[in-house]
């Protein structure tokens, strides 16, 4: 899947190819809290990177100008997938809700963060 990245062409297999795990937010920019997915960030700092897709472009975003990444990924009108750093879909889901991925970090990496919460 290509994608727009500061202008650049990027695959989606190549942004998650880096260490960690990848939290892709699927859907319009505006979506998802930032506070909440800063709040994340932090909590489980760099083992955590999350990117958004969106049709529209965004500041530091993944821009997927026809869709047509978005609709391959089911995101209608969202999706979020956690991404493991073995490559496999960890956690999928529709919404915005992050407290389940939260919930799945959490486990996976005991001790490292308790809670997403709004600063």
């Amino acid at each position: 899947m290509a994608l727009r990245h500061y202008g650049a062409v990027r695959r989606l297999h190549d942004v998650l190819a880096g260490p960690g795990f990848h939290l892709l937010l699927c859907g319009p920019v505006d979506a998802w809290d930032e506070n909440v997915v800063a709040g994340l960030r932090r909590r489980f700092d760099g083992l955590v990177h999350a990117h958004r897709i969106s049709a529209a472009p965004a500041a530091d975003g993944l821009r997927d100008p026809d869709g047509a990444a978005l609709r391959r990924l089911g995101a209608r009108p969202t999706a979020q997938y956690l991404v493991r750093p073995d490559g496999h879909i960890g956690y999928r889901s529709a919404g915005n809700d992050l407290d389940a991925v939260q919930r799945r970090l959490t486990t996976w990496i005991s001790g490292r963060a308790t809670t997403v919460a709004s600063p």
